[in-house]
C-alpha cells in the first residue's frame, strides 16, 4: 500500500478525479522529478540509444554508458543507465555504433626484423636501379 505523495490509496475516498487532479499539478511533478533525481548517480555524461562494442570476454553489446572523470562507470541496458544516473549532458546516438579505440604505439617485432634484411626496389626504373639498390643494401 501506498500512502502520501500524488498517489494517497491509503484513504479509500481517493477518486480517480482526485488523483487526476494531483498529476496535473505541475509542482508535484517537479518535486517527484527532484525526488528521482537525488536517488541517481551524478554522471558527468550519459550516452544512450546506441550500439555499444566492448571487449569484454564475450564481446558483449550495451545500449548505454554513464561516464565520470574521464572514465566509463557503467555499461548497460539503456533503462538501467537512465535509472541509475543523472547528468546535466547526455547524448543521444540515435541507434549508433560506438567502438572501442586505443592509442598503442607498437610494432611487430618479427615483420620489422624481416623488413630489414629486405631491398625496397619501389621506383626503379631498371634492372640497374634494382642492382645498384641491392649493392648498397
Amino acid at each position: 500500500m501506498i500512502s502520501g505523495g500524488i498517489f494517497d490509496v491509503a484513504h479509500k475516498q481517493s477518486s480517480l478525479e482526485d488523483i487526476n487532479n494531483r498529476l496535473s499539478d505541475e509542482s508535484t511533478w517537479s518535486n517527484l522529478e527532484l525526488s528521482q533525481s537525488l536517488n541517481k548517480e551524478k554522471a558527468d555524461l550519459i550516452v544512450h540509444n546506441s550500439k555499444i562494442i566492448s571487449v569484454d570476454q564475450f564481446d558483449s553489446f550495451y545500449e548505454a554508458m554513464a561516464i565520470k572523470n574521464g572514465k566509463i562507470i557503467a555499461l548497460g541496458k539503456e533503462n538501467q543507465i537512465l535509472n541509475k544516473y543523472t547528468s546535466n549532458k547526455t547524448i543521444d546516438l540515435k541507434a549508433n555504433f560506438i567502438f572501442p579505440g586505443f592509442i598503442d604505439a607498437h610494432c611487430h617485432f618479427l615483420t620489422y626484423g624481416t623488413s630489414l634484411n629486405q631491398v625496397n626496389l619501389k621506383g626503379c626504373q631498371s634492372i640497374m636501379d634494382a642492382i645498384e639498390r641491392c649493392s648498397k643494401k
